[in-house]
């Protein structure tokens, strides 16, 4: 099972090389990741449960999270455009995996706190976590995720990828 990004739907394919051809799994990727962790929590059958550059803002300022949301606010379609680009994404693949995204979701994922109790009891279950992320990412700081999930699982920091892992 893969859960979409922020203002995306469909690119599962994007993350192939990071994702098992078989067995079972759920991966999320970057706004996605949290509903991956949500999802692992609450069903006792995940084994592995893999994240791609995960959508990691808990250490981030609330008058950070509130520009944000002011400025997704203020023109989505534009927001949605500078984010995919900022991401990685191509004009093309922006066009064929971009959705329009809401307020609610962008303030789920800047507000999620991600919880140390909620993600180290899915570890302690035995559910091995892979966090992927890309030392050049510019949407989210991959330094203090990576810091953040060394604790929970294997963290792959991809020194010169970005938010997409490319």
């Amino acid at each position: 099972m893969f859960y979409s990004g922020f203002c995306l739907n469909g690119e599962e394919g994007l993350f192939d090389e990071f994702l098992p051809s078989f067995g079972e799994y759920i991966a999320g990727f970057s706004y996605g990741s949290i509903a991956a962790l949500k999802f692992a929590a609450q069903n006792k059958d995940v084994a592995k449960l893999i994240l791609l550059s995960p959508a990691y803002y808990t250490h981030k300022s609330a008058d950070f999270k509130e520009a944000q949301i002011a400025a997704f606010e203020t023109d989505p379609a534009l927001y949605r455009l500078k984010l995919l680009k900022k991401s990685g994404l191509s004009e093309e693949e922006g066009k064929r995996y971009g959705i329009p995204g809401t307020s609610a979701e962008l303030r789920e994922l800047l507000y999620f706190d991600w919880s140390a109790s909620e993600i180290a009891s899915v570890s302690h279950r035995g559910v091995k976590i892979e966090v992927f992320i890309g030392g050049n990412d510019r949407v989210v700081e991959p330094e203090a995720s990576a810091e953040f999930f060394r604790q929970y699982g294997s963290v792959y920091y991809l020194k010169n990828k970005n938010h997409i892992l490319r």
